[in-house]
């Protein structure tokens, strides 16, 4: 079995790493330029970096392009994965994400955002925000309102106890202890590799505890998969360490939810 490539960098870590520097005088605290750009319904960015320079970036809310117009960097991001960028570039950056810069000569970006505020404090409030967790429940709260339910609907149906196989049900590679995001969460005891397979999320109708406490992510490293008896299993999206939350996506959990209710429709 490959090995869980383990992050070099926790963000968490060293925001606070830099924080504490600034603090103590160790290290100035500088505010790279910014030149605004509005269309009706676009807002763009334009950051100067001098050579020399790390930054922490915030957490994205949402999907938008990404261009590297000048200079060379080195980024990590929030799963310790280490990125040579080197002008011009092109990418996309996604949802829940956030990243350490290191900007080896003078490096300029543009972000392109779909966004209609004109206030720079509302621009902000809209794009990034602090913690992931932050994202997570905001993204949250918009599959709510996607599927047209209330958080008290959704908490009925997840904690309804004809639906679920006794909590004593286990899998060796995952416990169950207290969330950041949101009440009880479904954690790692072990490295697990992606593409690995974490555990049984349902069998038949009836939910795990992997099932029943998995919380969201809009930027999940897992997916739930339907299989070929009508239960649903959870597998990895990238490598995950021992003792990190394990989180999937409402929407694409829905999607696998209804395509092995189909399966077990046709069969019964």
């Amino acid at each position: 079995m490959n090995a869980v490539q383990k992050p070099k960098v926790s963000l968490p870590d060293f925001k606070a790493s830099m924080a504490e520097a600034i603090e103590s005088g160790d290290l100035k605290q500088v505010h790279p330029k910014l030149e605004h750009y509005h269309t009706s319904d676009q807002y763009g960015r334009r950051i100067f970096v001098d050579a020399g320079t790390a930054i922490v970036t915030k957490v994205h809310k949402s999907e938008h392009i990404t261009i590297a117009l000048k200079g060379s960097c080195t980024v990590v991001d929030e799963n310790g994965v280490k990125t040579e960028v080197v002008a011009p570039a092109v990418f996309i950056t996604k949802p829940g994400t956030w990243r350490a810069v290191y900007a080896h000569d003078d490096v300029e970006w543009v972000t392109v955002h779909s966004c209609k505020e004109r206030d720079l404090a509302a621009i902000e409030s809209q794009l990034v925000c602090d913690t992931p967790e932050e994202v997570d429940q905001e993204d949250y709260e918009r599959v709510l309102l996607e599927y047209n339910m209330t958080e008290k609907m959704a908490r009925l149906i997840s904690e309804n106890p004809r639906t679920m196989v006794p909590i004593a049900t286990r899998e060796d590679k995952v416990e169950i202890k207290p969330s950041k995001v949101q009440g009880q969460g479904v954690f790692a005891t072990q490295d697990i590799v992606a593409g690995e397979k974490i555990g049984t999320v349902r069998i038949a109708s009836l939910r795990t505890s992997i099932g029943r406490y998995t919380n969201h992510s809009v930027n999940p490293n897992c997916e739930f998969r339907h299989s070929t008896n009508g239960g649903m299993e959870a597998y990895a999206l990238r490598d995950i360490g021992a003792g990190q939350e394990i989180k999937v996506c409402y929407r694409q959990a829905r999607k696998a939810s209804i395509a092995a209710a189909q399966f077990l429709e046709k069969e019964s």
